[in-house]
């Protein structure tokens, strides 16, 4: 049907808004058996993000559902709904629609990744075939997939560490669980998961005892080894290669090399270069790294001024950029600050609430800054830049937000008031009736573990229901 009726063919984008669910996954393999690449979109990008990504990456179709084709608005990209699209299936004659195999070569591209950029707007990945092959056949985890496995699909539609997992358990004959409302209780019934070292750190092994592997993947990561389709080298300023334990610049090369940045030809040519030391491509990480003697690669930290929080690569400078879009900003410059994005504004009058509301406007939600601090002045090097490492402690008693609302909590109120505390580790000082789970650092993963604490105190939470009530009062 993508094919006869709506052009599929190689190198046609076609963009996903659907939410993590059957109609996801049943959207993706169309879309590639089709022989087009697919864009997927979350649900949580705010619509000017969604705008974006559907024209930069070209895409000739939306594929969207009942409940998503509202967060469209007025963008004139033609879409398809799934509901519409089965019912159309299921009164053809099968002769009068015939199956169109399409055959992909290793070059045709197979979907297109936003991340973040350094220009205020998000950057796509152009990913291949190939590299989708290769990441999949590749047998170091196969113990972990096969019949009878059951695979938990935690991570977000847009971020493409989704697509490996998904890829592994049902090309290997396993089951793919989608979450429910109980993610608690999803990880109790699987055999693997893949989530963020930063929840990892937080569940308790023994609850899940049919747990048999955990995948980690968006966060820093200490060290580890290349997978066996990967090439990695470790080099000096000049492309030349560093001994065992020096520090340099972490390339990644091998059939697992993307193809290139969307619409970006001069970016694509600074990262993606020929491989200095063999045949093809490799890319230039901005990680910097070092061989260690037992043959592992020992992270650094990086080279920019990017990160990774809570399972998503965000870029300091489209925070910044975004920022200083709104009126009132004259300098901003954002940082992490113990696992919490923390973003410094100057002058010290500029209105927090109406910059954090233009900033949920243009920024996808996993950017949005857990605290903004307005400050007289930043601190600046000698030749009149930003000193990053002088910025100040955002936690400090001098610029923490005072709790807002009443202060008489009751007594059930102060019992989640402290496990507002633990959970997202704050002061129980700093915690007001009228402040917002998510504005003050909740995030998704905070949302499972209050929901877990919330039964362990006695009372009965679900994650719907924290949504809703985002106060304490």
């Amino acid at each position: 049907m993508l094919t006869r009726d709506h052009g599929a063919r190689p190198e046609v984008r076609i963009a996903l808004l659907l939410p993590k669910s059957i109609e996801f996954i049943v959207a993706m393999f169309a879309v590639l058996k089709s022989g087009a690449a697919y864009v997927p979109i979350d649900l949580e990008y705010p619509e000017e993000r969604v705008r974006y990504i559907i024209e930069d990456s070209k895409a000739t179709l939306v594929l969207a559902s009942t409940v998503t084709q509202g967060r469209l608005g007025n963008i004139t990209c033609p879409k398809l709904l799934m509901s519409n699209a089965a019912e159309t299936m299921s009164s053809t004659k099968d002769n009068a629609c015939p199956f169109i195999a399409h055959h992909s070569e290793p070059m045709d591209l197979a979907y297109i990744v936003y991340t973040s950029g350094t220009t205020g707007q998000p950057k796509g990945v152009m990913v291949e075939h190939g590299s989708l092959v290769s990441f999949t056949v590749d047998p170091t985890f196969d113990r972990y997939y096969g019949s009878g496995q059951r695979d938990l699909l935690i991570m977000s539609v847009g971020f493409d560490a989704m697509l490996w997992p998904t890829m592994k358990t049902l090309c290997n004959g396993g089951t793919l669980v989608l979450p429910g409302l109980d993610l608690l209780g999803d990880l109790s019934s699987v055999h693997t998961a893949n989530v963020t070292p930063s929840f990892l750190a937080k569940l308790c092994p023994e609850q899940f005892p049919l747990l048999r592997g955990i995948f980690c993947g968006g966060s820093p990561v200490i060290n580890g080894r290349p997978l066996r389709n990967v090439l990695a080298y470790i080099v000096d300023d000049d492309l030349h290669m560093v001994p065992v334990g020096a520090p340099g610049q972490l390339l990644i090369g091998g059939l697992g090399v993307a193809r290139g940045y969307c619409n970006r030809p001069q970016l694509t040519a600074q990262r993606f270069i020929a491989n200095p030391f063999g045949p093809g491509r490799v890319y230039l990480t901005g990680d910097r790294a070092r061989w260690l003697p037992n043959g592992q690669v020992d992270l650094l930290g990086r080279l920019d001024h990017q990160v990774k929080l809570r399972g998503f690569r965000i870029e300091f400078e489209e925070i910044e950029a975004i920022a200083t879009g709104f009126s009132a900003v004259q300098l901003a410059v954002a940082a992490v600050q113990k696992d919490r994005l923390v973003l410094f504004v100057e002058p010290h009058s500029v209105d927090t609430t109406a910059l954090l509301a233009y900033l949920c406007a243009h920024l996808a939600k996993f950017m949005v800054p857990d605290q903004v601090v307005p400050v007289t002045q930043l601190p600046l090097t000698a030749n009149g830049k930003v000193d990053r490492k002088a910025l100040p402690d955002a936690a400090s008693p001098m610029l923490a937000t005072p709790p807002t609302g009443p202060l008489d909590l009751t007594e059930l109120e102060l019992r989640l008031r402290e496990a507002w505390a633990q959970i997202l580790q704050l002061s129980c000082d700093h915690i007001g009736a009228a402040d917002d789970f998510f504005r003050i650092g909740g995030d998704s993963i905070s949302v499972i573990l209050l929901v877990s604490k919330c039964r362990q105190l006695g009372y009965k939470a679900t994650v719907p229901l924290i949504y809703e009530c985002r106060q304490l009062r």
